[in-house]
This record gives C-alpha cells, sequence and structure tokens, in this order.
C-alpha cells in the first residue's frame, strides 16, 4: 500500500515537472504540444522615434553694388518681410550701410537708384501702394531718404514673382537694387541764389511811399505819428505780407549822431523800426518777415524795402525742378500720397511762395484700360487732383496748369499690371519764366 502510495506521488511530481517544463520553461522557443497556442511572449520594446530636425532658414546673399563699387555683399543677410506686409525687418550689417547708400546719391547728383520690390501671387496687399511689391520697395526707400537721400534720385516699382524664399510667415529678401547713371538733358532753368530784392507791386509801391512821406519823428524820440495815408498804406502792407509769405519786409529806421538814445536798442534808428515792426506784428504778421535796420543820416525818418524772403534752401530748390512722376490707383484719380510726397509739395508750396516767376505744369496719364476719350477725361481728371492738393497749400491757381495725354504716352508695358501701374501717373513740372 505505502509503496503504491509512494509509486503514485513519484508519477504525480514527474508529471508536474514534465508540464512545467514543457508549457512555462520551453514555450517562448516552441508551441506547446500539450496546450497548444498557450506560448508566452514576453512584451516587445518598443524604441521612441527620433525628433524630427528643423530645417534653417533659407540663404538668400544681398548684393548691392554700383559697377565696381561695393557697398554690401552679404551671403548670409538680406531684408525680411513678413509674408502680405512690408515693413522690413533690418540685420546691423545692413542697417549700418544705409547712411552710406545715402551720402552716396547725396554727392552723386547723377546717380539714380532704382528699387524693386517683390512679392508673390497669393500675398495680400494690404498697404496704400498699388502693389505689395511697391509698399516693400517704398518702405526701403524711406529709410533711405531718412539717412539724407534725395527722395527725387530713387524710384520705386513692384514686380510679382515666384519662387520667392518663404519661411514661417515670413520673406527672405524681397527688395532689389540697382543704380543706374542718369544722362544729361536739355538745360532748365534752376533758381539762381536768392536775390536780395524783388519787383515790387505798383499799387505797393505807392502804398510804400505813403508810409515814408506820412510819417513825422521827434528828436531824441523812437515813437512816429503817421498821418491818414500813412495808415491806409500801413494796412495794405499788412495786407500784402499776410497774403505774401515769401515776401520780407526791411524796415530802415534814420538816426543823427547828435541824438540822445535812452532806449533798449543801440541806436535810436533800431528804435524807430522796431515802433512800426511792432505795429505790424500786433496786426497777425510773422515777425520773421519783418526785419529792423539802422542808418546814420543828418535826417529823421525811414525807409521801406521788401525783399525776398527765403523759404527753401538752395540745394532742396533744385530738386524741385526736376520732373516728377506722381502714381494713381486703377481707374481712380486718387494719388498714392506718401510722407516723403507730402514733404514734396510743403517744399514745392514754400518755394512758389518765395518765387514769383516760377509756374507748375501736370500732365495726367493712364493705362489703355477702357475706352481711349473716357481715359483722356480721366487723365485730366488726374492732373486737376494734384493741382487741387497743390493749391490747397496755399499755391494760386493760377500759376498751375494741367493738361491730358490719356493713354498716348505710356512709359511702360500695358500687357502686364506692373507696366499699366506706371503709366497710370501725373508728370509734374516747375518751370520759370
Amino acid at each position: 500500500m505505502n509503496r503504491t502510495l509512494h509509486l503514485l506521488i513519484i508519477l504525480l511530481l514527474g508529471a508536474a515537472f514534465t508540464w512545467w517544463w514543457t508549457c512555462r520553461y520551453m514555450n517562448d522557443r516552441f508551441d506547446c504540444f500539450i496546450c497548444p497556442g498557450q506560448r508566452i511572449v514576453a512584451p516587445a520594446t518598443t524604441t521612441a522615434p527620433a525628433p524630427a530636425v528643423e530645417s534653417p532658414p533659407p540663404v538668400v546673399p544681398l548684393t548691392i553694388q554700383d559697377g565696381s563699387k561695393y557697398f554690401l555683399n552679404r551671403s548670409n543677410d538680406n531684408f525680411i518681410f513678413p509674408t502680405s506686409g512690408n515693413t522690413p525687418e533690418i540685420a546691423g550689417a545692413i542697417q549700418s550701410k544705409i547712411p552710406e547708400i545715402a551720402t552716396y546719391l547725396k554727392t552723386n547728383g547723377n546717380k539714380s537708384l532704382s528699387l524693386t520690390g517683390l512679392y508673390a501671387a497669393d500675398e495680400s496687399n494690404s498697404t496704400k501702394f498699388p502693389n505689395l511689391g511697391i509698399g516693400r520697395a517704398e518702405a526701403i526707400k524711406q529709410k533711405l531718404v531718412a539717412a539724407g537721400a534725395p527722395a527725387a534720385q530713387i524710384s520705386t516699382n513692384g514686380r510679382q514673382q515666384g519662387n520667392l524664399n518663404f519661411y514661417k510667415d515670413k520673406l527672405y529678401g524681397g527688395v532689389n537694387f540697382k543704380f543706374d547713371t542718369q544722362q544729361p538733358v536739355a538745360a532748365k532753368p534752376e533758381p539762381a541764389t536768392v536775390k536780395t530784392s524783388v519787383r515790387v507791386p505798383p499799387n505797393i509801391q505807392t502804398q510804400m511811399n505813403n508810409i515814408i512821406g506820412g510819417m513825422s519823428f521827434t528828436e531824441n524820440e523812437p515813437g512816429f505819428k503817421p498821418d491818414g495815408k500813412a495808415n491806409a498804406g500801413i494796412n495794405q502792407m499788412i495786407k500784402f505780407l499776410k497774403d505774401n509769405p515769401g515776401r520780407k519786409l526791411v524796415v530802415t529806421g534814420y538816426y543823427r549822431s547828435s541824438e540822445t538814445n535812452n532806449t533798449k536798442f543801440e541806436n535810436l534808428g533800431l528804435a524807430r523800426a522796431d515802433q512800426i515792426i511792432q505795429r505790424m506784428v500786433k496786426r497777425g504778421v510773422d515777425k520773421e518777415q519783418l526785419v529792423p535796420e539802422a542808418k546814420l543820416l543828418d535826417k529823421l525818418g525811414l525807409n521801406l524795402d521788401i525783399q525776398k524772403r527765403q523759404l527753401v534752401d538752395a540745394e532742396v530748390a533744385k530738386t524741385l525742378f526736376k520732373p516728377r512722376t506722381l502714381y494713381f490707383k486703377s481707374g481712380t484719380s486718387d494719388l498714392v500720397m506718401t510722407p516723403e510726397l507730402e514733404k514734396y509739395f510743403k517744399d514745392m508750396q514754400k518755394y512758389l511762395q518765395q518765387e514769383e516767376d516760377v509756374t507748375i505744369h501736370l500732365t495726367g496719364h493712364t493705362d489703355n484700360t477702357g475706352d481711349a476719350n473716357k481715359n483722356m477725361t480721366l487723365g485730366k481728371k488726374r492732373a486737376d487732383e494734384v493741382k487741387g492738393i497743390i493749391a490747397k497749400r496755399g499755391v494760386k491757381a493760377n500759376r498751375i496748369t494741367t493738361s491730358s495725354e490719356g493713354q498716348n504716352k505710356p512709359i511702360a508695358d500695358n500687357n502686364t499690371e506692373e507696366g499699366k501701374q506706371k503709366n497710370r501717373r501725373v508728370e509734374m513740372v516747375a518751370k520759370q519764366k
């Protein structure tokens, strides 16, 4: 009995060992023939994917040169514009060269610089310019003008182009530079050195004579007593100076060497001139239009002289005589206004006040879109629009003439949008009689 039991126990232990060996230890190598399909597979280890390597921004070289003269030759720097924007990011190495380019243009009046702004077809234009390319070129132009470059020597254009270098909503590059030498043109009258005297209208000359002849002065006193004609003459002179800011009145007071001067002025001649000047200033005349002088004579009295007041310096005046092209939006008479153009109009206004023998002629042009007769009318409307802008700034309308060429004189190809934009223009020329 005990032997049988022992034998049974030994058999059971052997069976258990066989099951363990076959189904639990060897099943990682073979399917178990006792319990098929019960193979236990250890969990597979997984490897995390390697992080993606971000591509660097594009390298867009920038070269700015005029012939053999290099301003910039950067292999890894360029202007950067936001997509659909015209505000540039400018690296320090480029920014430091802007004053040098501006000085080069300023000291070489025969040089011109053409800036061509680039843009992609799918970019939107939220600028005030006809296309985003011109907006980008104008942004760079303003940097140069602010550094002292003459605006008249810099032109701007826009061009749609494929294969531009965009990266993370930014355009690398975007403006091309091209220098040129302006060919000599037929001589145009240029303003001479500012004169010290001007032609005086006959009625004003009469009023000046009435003032000079109608004043009485007292020995050792700065004051004066005007008669009726002198008072009327002073009133007319005040009106003349207000209407003509480009004129100044030189008031020369006479004095004797024997007079006693108890005023704050160096002599009684200056004190008498100041009496006239203060009276006019109180009536609204700009003090800058009144110049006191004195002259030692053996008599009491004064003299008056109307002279030209320099409102624009000679260098600025020269730029005003260069033909100017103004651009318009398609199909409209809306002028594309820029800060630099606004300053140009202000300088022109001051110069016309200063120089009475200068006039302006405006010629309107269009592209070939639409009817030719309507384009002739549109060209005249554009010229008149500019005339109105100038007249609102104080220039007399009779000194501005306008005409239209319609679509008859294009300066660019009307088969492209860029060409049409260039043809929608007003040409402005200042002329001296």
